[in-house]
């Protein structure tokens, strides 16, 4: 008993020192002065929870979090969605006839692919998983992949004969597969869908 007393003495004396936690507060104003434009992508926090990429003024801007002001990505005008790179090193945006990206250490966008019909739209998205592809939905009609180092768009699998369009894409963790939202033909109502790696399109 005494030696137990002991040690826990001897722990509460010898314990380490909690670092005092540092809380920062910032306020970013969100000011779109679009009035068609969508507000569902307002921000996107990068992977590694240091930078936060958002719309503001119809231009886009990546606001490292360890800085009082953020940085305008050059020639980014009328940008409808934005997605970070697996590594925090990128961010892809879409442009309503275009898809990007931009290195966050610094550089001018480079175009990933032209995209043709109607192009992007407020309701498509993109997900960017760990062997450079890039799935991505621009709201319009299928679900197309590409290469982030660049190409042609290729439809990733064709269900337009079930689905009218796709909107959103997120990545699951673990390159599991990707979630879709599916509109099916003559419904009105969504359809939460699960792409696989392998290119199977299941309804959840």
């Amino acid at each position: 008993m005494a030696a137990a007393l002991g040690a826990g003495l001897m722990f509460a004396l010898h314990r380490p020192e909690q670092a005092d936690l540092l809380l920062r507060k910032s306020a970013i104003v969100f000011e779109n002065t679009d009035p068609g434009a969508s507000d569902h992508f307002n921000a996107e926090l990068s992977p590694d929870g240091r930078r936060i990429a958002y719309l503001s003024r119809d231009k886009l801007w990546i606001r490292d979090l360890e800085k009082a002001d953020p940085e305008e990505v050059e020639a980014s005008v009328s940008v409808v969605a934005l997605f970070w790179s697996p590594d925090s090193k990128w961010l892809a945006f879409a442009e309503r006839s275009a898809l990007w990206k931009v290195p966050v250490a610094g550089g001018k966008p480079a175009k990933i692919a032209t995209l043709k019909g109607a192009g992007f739209t407020t309701v498509g998205g993109g997900a960017w998983g760990r062997d450079d592809r890039i799935l991505f939905s621009t709201g319009n009609d299928d679900i197309y992949s590409v290469s982030a180092n660049g190409g042609d768009p290729l439809a990733f699998r064709d269900t337009t004969a079930v689905f009218s369009d796709f909107h959103e894409v997120t990545g699951l963790p673990g390159g599991k597969g990707w979630l879709t939202i599916g509109h099916r033909r003559g419904k009105t109502y969504d359809t939460l869908c699960l792409v696989t790696p392998s290119g199977d399109l299941k309804e959840l």
